[in-house]
């Protein structure tokens, strides 16, 4: 096996790095090709075989753990798959800080922790909000429903909780459709946006 015959821990294979990052060899070529992976030939008693350095692929791998396509940050947040993409459009949600000419999907997605910290900007919205326990509440996507057709988008609804400009409560926690779990007070809701439509 080629393994046993190159002794370098600084590279790994052109298949375990193609099944650590999760790309086909066309892909990793095209990496090679754009720079955004190095690596060296070796010579062994097989042939000659290219091998990548294994920290550029250790910290590509990481940036692809990061990227979140636009169905699966709706899932996670609760939302619409249109919503979410409104919510990258607008600055809301960071794209991934990816390499662009070469991998262009990757790109075009959101990064987690740019997610990360809008629910952790809601908790903390949460500390500073007054308790609102009896009051009758509504969950952002409740909102969002109730006042999308005044105009309301969700970036709108979530930079004036962000802002203090409404109250939020956490209500709960849930590993998905994480926005159902911050409630705002439908009076406050009414009092900035005006009734909106039934439900």
């Amino acid at each position: 096996m080629i393994a046993l015959e190159v002794k370098d821990p600084k590279h790994i294979s052109f298949k375990t790095a193609c099944q650590i990052l999760g790309l086909s060899k066309h892909k990793a070529k095209m990496l090679v090709r754009h720079g955004v992976l190095t690596g060296r030939w070796y010579n062994t008693s097989r042939g000659r075989f290219y091998w990548f350095d294994r920290d550029p692929v250790e910290s590509y791998a990481r940036l692809r753990a990061r990227a979140l396509n636009g169905a699966a940050a709706a899932t996670y947040l609760g939302i619409a798959k249109g919503t979410a993409a409104q919510l990258l459009k607008d600055g809301v949600l960071t794209r991934v800080p990816a390499h662009q000419i070469a991998d262009k999907s990757l790109a075009a997605m959101a990064d987690r922790k740019s997610v990360d910290e809008l629910i952790d900007g809601l908790r903390e919205a949460c500390s500073r909000s007054p308790n609102f326990k009896r009051e009758k509440q509504a969950t952002i996507p409740q909102a969002l429903m109730k006042y999308n057709a005044s105009g309301v988008t969700a970036t709108v609804l979530l930079r004036d909780i962000l802002r203090g400009r409404l109250s939020v409560r956490c209500i709960g926690k849930g590993a998905l459709g994480v926005l159902k779990f911050f409630a705002v007070p439908v009076t406050e809701l009414e009092m900035v946006y005006g009734q909106g439509r039934d439900s």
